[in-house]
């Protein structure tokens, strides 16, 4: 008798804690599909950074190759006999120098936009973590 007055304490105590942890749970519920949702947002903001990434290694090797070029084109303008060699290597340089301020132009904007959206993946992330972790 006495051992099973004790168990009935003991079931009753569990009964009330176990309750305490059900409204615990209940107030730290995650939304799954908020999560889900900034989940995949997460995702392909790392994808796009990847691509910006990618964009201004690209953009940089453009820049390098154009500058090259412009370089190339400078010594055909000092080492041209004629005057007809002399004026065709005048314009090849001229064509470089614009090569050059268009790769300029795309690799600055290219960093601008690795700029954006690796601030977007952060702030981004950060909401995701919110969302995803239970009493946040």
């Amino acid at each position: 008798m006495r051992r099973q007055f004790r168990s009935g304490l003991v079931i009753a105590a569990l009964a009330v804690a176990g309750a305490g942890f059900t409204t615990q749970a209940h107030a730290q519920a995650v939304d799954q599909a908020a999560c889900d949702t900034a989940t995949a947002t997460v995702v392909k903001d790392q994808t796009n950074v990847t691509r910006d990434t990618k964009s201004v290694k690209n953009a940089t090797t453009a820049l390098k190759k154009a500058k090259t070029a412009d370089k190339k084109a400078a010594t055909a303008v000092k080492k041209a006999k004629t005057a007809k060699q002399k004026s065709k290597a005048k314009k090849a340089r001229t064509a470089s120098k614009k090569k050059v301020t268009a790769a300029d132009k795309k690799l600055k904007s290219m960093r601008t936009k690795l700029e954006k959206s690796t601030a977007k993946l952060a702030v981004d992330k950060e909401s995701a973590q919110q969302l995803c972790t239970p009493g946040y």
